[in-house]
């Protein structure tokens, strides 16, 4: 099971659901699901990472222990440049631009769910949960394409330790 994968799939069905007119409700469930398809997968990805050896329940449980906001407060971090402190050294290098496109889109897909289930006075467009979409599909494929290099581990590591982090040079 992708569960990321499916999410992402099943907010592109949201935003086709009604092909003519599109209900607000759709429109706004599409960026609200596009969002936590990034979340499943930067999350689900760091379970595994910090829990290699576990079962899928396991990393599962895991996984619940990340917040969204700080989550955010991270890649606002790897967006700086330059990126200053403990994490400059732990990266020893820049950050590469697929890293900072993945922190930009999972802080404007955030914001976006956040407006898209309680800023209720806003108006909805397909064309803007589709770029919600795209957003988040490009997002995908940055993080393959870096995934298995430090600078992602870092990255996924700082989601909880980022204090910990600040604090040893």
């Amino acid at each position: 099971m992708n569960f990321p994968a499916d999410l992402l799939e099943q907010a592109q069905h949201l935003l086709q659901r009604e092909p003519k007119k599109p209900r607000q409700a759709s429109l706004r469930r599409s960026t609200s699901t596009a969002y936590y398809a990034l979340f499943h997968l930067l999350s689900g990805e760091a379970a595994l990472l910090l829990c290699p050896n576990t079962n899928n329940e396991t990393r599962v449980r895991f996984q619940r222990v990340f917040d969204h906001l700080e989550m955010k407060r991270v890649c606002g971090r790897f967006l700086q440049t330059p990126i200053t402190g403990s994490l400059a050294t732990l990266l020893a290098s820049h950050v590469t631009d697929d890293l900072r496109f993945l922190a930009y889109a999972f802080s404007q897909l955030l914001e976006a769910r956040h407006s898209a289930d309680y800023d209720l006075n806003s108006e909805w467009t397909r064309a803007k949960a589709a770029g919600h979409i795209q957003l988040a599909s490009d997002a995908f494929a940055a993080w393959q394409r870096i995934r298995k290099t430090s600078e992602a581990n870092i990255f996924l590591l700082a989601f909880l330790m980022l204090k910990q982090l600040e604090i040893t040079r």
